[in-house]
């Protein structure tokens, strides 16, 4: 009796846990806001794309489901029929259905396969073809067609664009990178699963020696310009390109100066200087012939052309974020990625452009996008600095030219050209010594500063104009800075607001600091994760030595 109650119980246990993962599978594939389908008798998800693409294209799309190998469905049976007639509305649309064989075979059903995007094939010699199909004047492809029985019909694979479905079985689990599962949540994101990589378009329109700067859309992950290497890469581009209706983009593909040939000296180059060859081979005859000028640096893709041009034109970029390319991320990394204001993760800084035109004073109380952070009007002391502003936030947003930066004129006694300082916030200042960024002309005397055609012009501080904000890591000084008379050292007991036993980064630590009126300071132990927030100020003199006790491993961060 006793083993037959536990054979019972072990049953009703798998029932349980099969119920409980069809349950996570069914949810995981209504939520995408497709037209979708989950069938019970065999556990799979079926999703309608109506982007209407070619076949070629279509196959690399059923990337939906974060964690399943999907592919162009595979409608075996009278009810699959069913669901994509009755539940899908999805006549006309390709399905996963081609022939293999001579093209004037193409009415041999034990020809036809169903086709995974890695290229394994099932016989598809039992198809429910519609009537006569597959006929020898049709294609080598197959879709759906219009009623719920034997309504599969051939036809020609690259000149009908249509509507796609995409079937998910619970049975292709894989395990999932962080990156794909990242990739797999935002519709306007593409997972190359070939080169485990994930591909973000970003719109605007930039030069292309700022179009690298920003491939900043994923903390953790180091972003470049696209490689391209094969043809089956370079459709499922153009396929995910247009059915998102977007222009020419961008590559990571460049040209070595002074080349004999225009077809010499191209790599894919990346932003820590690895180059690698491009291997035109791949893509001859036709997507190259564009590629001849031997004075244009940089390379775009055009349809499904490559062309070649110069840095004196703006076009749409394709970043490319891979597994082997991680990094840990920072706070202010991770905030500054989630802005949807024009911004730029750059060397320790995040800065954003606000287009709300105010004057200078409220301008400079304005810069609290970040949550944690001191933000401060930008410091922008360089040309290169101007520049890469100016051509990656301002140039492609179509705002206004001008925009204010924390500058300021704060003695007015000396000649007009005197007396300005870059405001660091909490009351430091830089006096300004290089006036080569300035625009010709400038300054003028008068009292603010502002961004202008990558430079910077001074004029009143009563003009409303839109302003560009900084928000800088601990180590640059506006949310921590590190005390060297105090480091590794730990407060005693009773100066100890908090602790916390497991935060990963020096930056969350500090996060919560700001949360707490009476924390003035922070000891953080990178290798045990180990957070305390302190009310006491590492530089206040009442701190006697003796209440300071050594603690190696723990670094002292002051708060201003």
């Amino acid at each position: 009796m006793l083993e037959y109650s536990a054979y019972i119980i072990l049953l009703i246990q798998i029932v349980l846990i099969h119920e409980s993962t069809a349950s996570l599978f069914s949810d995981e594939c209504l939520r995408h806001g497709l037209k979708s389908y989950y069938d019970p008798t065999t556990d799979s998800c079926w999703i309608v794309q109506a982007t209407e693409l070619t076949f070629d294209r279509a196959m690399q799309q059923c990337n939906h489901m974060p964690g399943y190998d999907g592919h162009l469905a595979f409608p075996k049976t009278l009810n699959h029929s069913w669901i994509i007639y009755t539940m899908l509305s999805a006549s006309d649309s390709w399905i996963g259905l081609q022939h293999f064989g001579s093209s004037t075979t193409v009415s041999n059903k034990s020809e036809w396969y169903w086709v995974y995007p890695d290229g394994r094939k099932e016989s598809a010699a039992d198809a429910l073809w519609k009537g006569a199909n597959p006929t020898a004047s049709g294609g080598e492809c197959a879709y759906s067609n219009v009623n719920n029985a034997i309504s599969l019909y051939n036809t020609p694979c690259t000149s009908v664009p249509a509507k796609f479905i995409c079937q998910y079985d619970s049975s292709s689990a894989h395990h999932e990178t962080t990156l794909e599962h990242k990739c797999k949540q935002r519709n306007q994101w593409f997972w190359w699963n070939d080169d485990k990589s994930c591909l973000v378009l970003d719109t605007l329109q930039r030069y292309p020696e700022y179009s690298k700067a920003i491939c900043t859309h994923i903390p953790g992950y180091r972003g470049h310009m696209v490689f391209i290497r094969t043809m089956e890469k370079m459709n499922a581009i153009i396929a995910f390109r247009n059915g998102i209706k977007n222009d020419d983009i961008w590559l990571g593909l460049e040209r070595d100066r002074n080349m004999s040939s225009g077809q010499a000296g191209l790599f894919w180059r990346r932003f820590d200087g690895y180059k690698e060859r491009f291997n035109i081979k791949a893509f001859l005859p036709t997507t190259t012939d564009q590629i001849s000028e031997i004075t244009a640096n940089y390379i775009y893709m055009y349809s499904n052309v490559f062309n070649d041009w110069w840095d004196i034109d703006t076009s749409m970029t394709l970043c490319e974020y891979e597994e082997t390319l991680r990094y840990a991320p920072t706070l202010l990394d991770i905030q500054c990625a989630s802005l949807s204001l024009p911004h730029l993760y750059y060397q320790g800084s995040c800065y954003v452009r606000e287009e709300t035109n105010v004057v200078y004073d409220v301008a400079k109380r304005s810069c609290t996008h970040l949550d944690g952070f001191n933000g401060r009007l930008a410091k922008l002391d360089s040309t290169e600095l101007l520049r890469l502003i100016y051509n990656t936030l301002t140039l492609p947003t179509g705002g206004s030219a001008y925009a204010y930066v924390g500058l300021e004129r704060l003695n007015t006694t000396g000649a007009a050209t005197t007396g300005y300082y870059w405001l660091h916030g909490n009351g430091q200042t830089l006096p300004v010594t290089d006036f080569s960024y300035f625009y010709p002309g400038f300054p003028t005397g008068a009292s603010c500063g502002s961004a202008f055609l990558g430079t910077v012009t001074t004029y009143d501080c009563t003009t409303s104009r839109p302003f560009i904000c900084e928000y800088v890591e601990p180590t640059k000084g506006t949310h921590f800075r590190i005390n060297a008379n105090t480091a590794n050292m730990k407060a005693l007991p009773q100066f100890i607001i908090q602790v916390y036993d497991d935060l990963s980064l020096q930056e969350s630590c500090g996060y919560q600091c700001t949360k707490a009126l009476d924390c003035q300071s922070i000891v953080y132990n990178a290798n045990t994760r180990n957070c305390l927030l302190q009310s006491v100020d590492s530089g206040m003199l009442y701190v006697e030595s003796t209440n300071i006790i050594s603690a190696p491993g723990y670094t002292w961060y002051d708060r201003y």
